[in-house]
């Protein structure tokens, strides 16, 4: 059990390592992408797997990666929006009317934006890797203290163990999208968001040493991932849209028109959730 645990999270303890101390040279889309996974499967792993875990050697190593992702998600968030927006298209009517003008302008405004959080995001990360917390926050994830109920069990206890510690994230993900399906609110397929990304992490980290019984909820847990990320990207970009100040008519009437089509895709988005999880539960 002390070996899975500790290989559980050693793979992207060495991918933040690595990647954080290259930024300083390649501060690119992909390394922060890397990095950011590698801190949000931690964090899944240590809330999915707490059952099994000292509790208290592990608060400290997740307030520590809780404020790495905050100061990760600036630049990230950046680079979504840079892809979003180069891909968004208007209407016919608005072939000639500046859109090209306007959509370079915001591009060019997103990268210079993203330059000085890249910045920033180096400045803390020098600081974060001189402090002693960082050695000590990853000593405790090196060598992550099992709970000693857990010892005393059996191999096959101890698997099972496991298994009920994917069970119970996997039925809080199917609580959260049974109540969100009435009324999908932001705010309730966020939540769904966050524990489908929570539940298709730490059952990755685990399927090849457990058979898990529900695969077809695991399944829906990476399709929820992805399709409800990409509605959380929608919201962001246009949430950074409207705190522009745009002083002509042709580029306001643009961006309404991007507003609408916005607005379209999520509506995909969230039909085509609710005709997911309507079959799910048919099924079930």
């Amino acid at each position: 059990m002390q070996i899975f645990v500790a290989e559980l999270f050693a793979e992207n303890l060495q991918t933040i390592s690595t990647r954080a101390a290259g930024l300083q040279y390649d501060c690119s889309v992909e390394p922060i992408h890397q990095i950011r996974v590698a801190v949000r499967r931690l964090r899944a792993h240590l809330d999915s797997f707490s059952p099994i875990l000292q509790k208290q050697s592990m608060d400290d190593s997740k307030n520590e990666l809780k404020w790495l992702d905050s100061v990760l998600a600036p630049v990230r968030n950046c680079d979504v929006m840079l892809e979003l927006l180069a891909s968004q298209r208007t209407s016919a009517r608005f072939a000639k009317s500046g859109v090209a003008d306007l959509k370079i302008r915001l591009i060019q405004e997103l990268i210079a934006q993203r330059e000085q959080q890249a910045v920033a995001l180096l400045e803390q990360l020098r600081c974060w890797q001189d402090r002693s917390i960082t050695s000590e926050q990853v000593a405790v994830l090196e060598q992550p203290s099992v709970r000693r109920s857990i010892f005393t069990l059996s191999s096959q206890g101890q698997a099972d163990a496991i298994a009920q510690c994917l069970e119970s994230e996997l039925s809080k993900m199917m609580t959260l999208a049974r109540k969100s399906l009435r009324h999908p609110s932001p705010r309730r397929l966020h939540r769904v968001r966050i524990q489908a990304k929570q539940v298709h992490y730490s059952h990755e980290a685990v399927k090849s040493l457990i058979n898990f019984a529900d695969e077809p909820t695991i399944k829906l847990a990476g399709q929820l991932h992805r399709l409800l990320g990409g509605l959380q990207d929608l919201t962001m970009l246009e949430t950074w849209l409207k705190t522009h100040q745009l002083a002509s008519r042709s580029d306001r009437a643009i961006r309404k028109n991007w507003f609408k089509r916005l607005e379209r895709q999520r509506g995909r988005i969230i039909s085509q959730y609710q005709c997911l999880m309507k079959a799910v539960l048919d099924v079930t």
